[in-house]
């Protein structure tokens, strides 16, 4: 019997596409498709029919054999999703320091598309350890869980076992992910400077989501657009870092579905006046 999807019906030829023409012509076919008619290609070829258009022609061109295709950059086999959630206030008062207080990391296998373990831990803040209302409303942290969390002098060195015992050690390539270089760079590295810890190694580089998003896909947003895009909704409450980066983590894996290769774009060096 005839697939739902054939697309060989008398009136299905539109979603034929010749695979024997060159890289340029085969784009171009599927640039010409309407979007009921790409929904029914990437069906056809077992691919999500979810998104907008323009997600929709960039996942239809992922499925051009490989042999037409440029070869494609080596992805890291792991990767580890993260999304901080800081103290904050509005308006933001003069000198404001941010610190860490959610912990969240995902161990994303970018084969499988499982996310393999689960690091996450609130912490507790020095300079300003009462949560101001903003904070607790933007975030959902209560105080009591800061209260009764580590602080990040005692927290870093566990992240540090952890992140060893699960890819250091196992001698695996991998890198951090992140929803742009803010994390990092505003702060898990001002952080580290008036704890007066040494910043880790495993974080001077990273994979900025957000830049790949924008750069595979011609689309630019937070996780809320690119979810919107994927035609994803949110799932948990957002500004909950564990939720972000649930989140982060869908949209990580439907770039790898459609075929982005996901190497490491972001640097601390790269960010100087961010």
């Amino acid at each position: 019997m005839a697939s739902r999807y054939d697309t060989n019906k008398p009136n299905k030829q539109k979603q034929v596409i010749d695979f024997q023409k060159n890289y340029h012509h085969i784009c171009s076919d599927i640039n010409n498709l309407e979007l009921e008619e790409l929904k029914i290609f990437l069906e056809s070829h077992s691919k999500s029919p979810n998104g907008c258009i323009e997600i929709l022609k960039k996942r239809a061109k992922s499925i051009i054999p490989r042999h037409i295709t440029a070869p494609p950059k080596s992805q890291l086999p792991y990767l580890l999703v993260l999304d901080f959630e800081c103290t904050c206030e509005s308006p933001k008062p003069l000198g404001w320091q941010h610190e860490v207080i959610e912990f969240p990391i995902l161990l994303l296998n970018t084969q499988t598309l499982k996310v393999e373990k689960e690091f996450h831990s609130f912490c507790r803040p020095i300079l300003n350890p009462k949560l101001t209302k903003f904070c607790v409303d933007y975030t959902g942290i209560s105080q009591d869980k800061v209260d009764t969390a580590p602080t990040f002098v005692e927290l870093l060195p566990l992240v540090d076992k952890w992140v060893y015992e699960n890819v250091v050690a196992r001698k695996v390539p991998f890198a951090f992910a992140t929803d742009g270089p803010w994390d990092f760079f505003k702060f898990l590295r001002p952080q580290c400077e008036f704890s007066h810890l040494e910043y880790p190694w495993y974080a001077t580089k990273w994979v900025n989501v957000r830049k790949h998003f924008s750069r595979y896909y011609g689309l630019r947003g937070g996780i809320s657009y690119m979810l919107e895009c994927l035609g994803q909704k949110f799932i948990g409450e957002p500004h909950s870092g564990i939720d972000d980066t649930r989140n982060i983590c869908s949209i990580v894996v439907q770039l790898l579905e459609d075929g982005a290769s996901l190497c490491i774009n972001d640097s601390l060096s790269a960010n100087k006046h961010v």
